[in-house]
């Protein structure tokens, strides 16, 4: 693999990490991106960017939900 695309990678695996641990901190989805490191994933649409929050967020705050 060229060295850009596993920067990128890389970067990607320390977003996930960084969300992963600001999810727990968050009331909302938004509140969590304003938080995230955004540069981290640029190479990202935000699209892109917005579905990976939203479904850490999602799945780390279901657990919670009454049933």
């Amino acid at each position: 693999m060229g060295r850009v695309k596993d920067m990128c990678m890389e970067n990607e695996e320390k977003f996930y990490d960084l969300v992963g641990d600001l999810v727990r901190e968050c009331d909302s989805v938004k509140e969590c991106k304003e938080k995230a490191d955004l540069d981290l994933v640029r190479h990202l649409s935000e699209k892109d960017i917005d579905d990976i929050i939203f479904d850490m967020w999602t799945d780390y705050w279901s657990k919670y939900i009454p049933r």
